[in-house]
């Protein structure tokens, strides 16, 4: 999966996967995120794991790295969801991280304004990039109004 200037805000994870049945050598997956943004909704982890067999063997094969992108401070990078509903805080140093920091996002305007509003106005991270991290609305297309 590769992610570039996307804003992730107020809504699921990053990505769902469903392990009711996780094989006993599962395959690797590896997400690439460049200069974006993660802040999920409430109590949303960016992967989320669903499903009655633990996901540790999942877990282990996850590779994340890219550069310059953001996750909210309070935000579970990895959980697992049981079919009791629970969600359970995996441990993140169990697989490979990079290349995205915790930092306190500002945003231009509020979540229900469209794309625009989401564009990053204020970061507490060191970045490579001399934007801001997250959606370009200008590179949306106009159905999104600019």
């Amino acid at each position: 999966i590769t992610l570039v200037q996307v804003t992730l805000r107020g809504t699921g994870a990053v990505l769902e996967c469903d392990c009711r049945q996780v094989a006993d050598r599962p395959g690797e997956i590896s997400i690439r995120a460049d200069r974006c943004v993660f802040a999920p909704g409430p109590s949303m982890p960016l992967i989320l794991f669903v499903g009655s067999s633990s996901p540790e063997p999942l877990l282990r094969n996850v590779r994340w790295a890219g550069q310059g992108s953001l996750v909210a401070p309070d935000v579970t990078i990895a959980a697992w969801q049981p079919p009791d509903d629970r969600r359970l805080e995996l441990d993140e140093t169990s697989f490979s991280i990079a290349g995205l920091v915790r930092s306190e996002v500002g945003f231009a305007g509020d979540a229900p304004n469209g794309p625009a509003a989401s564009r990053t106005v204020r970061w507490q991270a060191p970045i490579r990039s001399t934007g801001p991290p997250g959606v370009d609305a200008k590179r949306l297309p106009s159905v999104f109004g600019r």
